[in-house]
């Protein structure tokens, strides 16, 4: 409905009314689907790995966004009502769970979303403070991506136990400051059907300790630090990516302990 004042000569006022026709939606009323995020108790409690370290988190950051439900090709029984075309950045370390998306459908749906820089032309949702914002949002280059935001940003800290491995080696404390620009597309298959007028709750976890497994295969994987530690060629208690890709590996398809992390692990984060 559109309303419109004119002023008449004799000083009345003129309402004008214009009314426009939406078509109407005779679907029936959708079920909803919660999407949160949270991280398991690694984040929180910290991560003792299998090789004597302790490694705790002071950031870890995502940015998330474009969800939608999508139809099973072969079954066709999902109806999408909603997308929402934005993203969020959120730090887990800070508050959590976050709410990713509120979708609308009906049937067995599945769950669509990226794990990604925020694009140019895409709202952003921040539940971060400005300067978090601006690194994020902030395209770039790295070894492996060329001009994008950040996807993963992670800073923390590896603290060697006296006595473990390698107690001879490198420094006992390695901080570690990573930003990761790769994106990444997720769909998750195994949903409960949406029914009409009922809410489910859908949960997304991510596994920061996935960033230190020795192997691809997460069933099998432990977290292990002592190969990252040995990467630090300067032992100035920093480790950076540039030294992790300078440093071969021999686990899985990826030739550098980097590349390993920044193309296999980082992609294994959420579940």
């Amino acid at each position: 409905i559109l309303v419109m004042a004119r002023k008449l000569e004799r000083g009345e006022w003129l309402l004008l009314f214009s009314v426009a026709c939406l078509p109407l939606d005779r679907r029936p009323e959708p079920g909803v689907a919660v999407v949160t995020l949270s991280a398991d108790a690694g984040l929180s409690t910290g991560i003792a790995t299998a090789d004597g370290w302790r490694i705790t988190f002071d950031r870890f950051a995502l940015a998330l966004g474009n969800a939608r439900l999508t139809n099973d090709p072969a079954a066709q029984a999902c109806s999408p009502y909603t997308d929402t075309q934005y993203f969020r950045i959120v730090d887990l370390v800070q508050s959590e769970p976050h709410t990713l998306s509120t979708l609308h459908g009906l049937g067995a749906c599945r769950l669509q979303f990226q794990l990604s820089g925020t694009p140019e032309d895409e709202p952003i949702v921040s539940h971060v403070g400005s300067d978090l914002e601006r690194l994020m949002t902030t395209r770039s280059s790295d070894l492996f991506v060329q001009n994008r935001p950040i996807t993963v940003s992670v800073l923390g800290t590896a603290v060697r136990a006296e006595g473990a491995a390698g107690a001879a080696g490198p420094s006992p404390a390695v901080a570690f400051d990573w930003s990761f620009r790769a994106a990444f597309d997720y769909e998750f298959c195994d949903l409960p059907a949406l029914q009409t007028g009922v809410a489910e709750a859908i949960e997304v976890q991510v596994h920061p300790r996935r960033l230190f497994h020795d192997s691809l295969d997460a069933s099998a994987a432990v977290p292990r630090f002592g190969p990252y530690a040995a990467a630090n060629a300067d032992d100035d208690a920093a480790l950076t990516l540039d030294e992790l890709a300078a440093s071969p590996t021999e686990s899985g398809p990826f030739s550098t302990l980097g590349e390993r992390l920044y193309l296999g692990l980082v992609p294994r984060l959420l579940t």
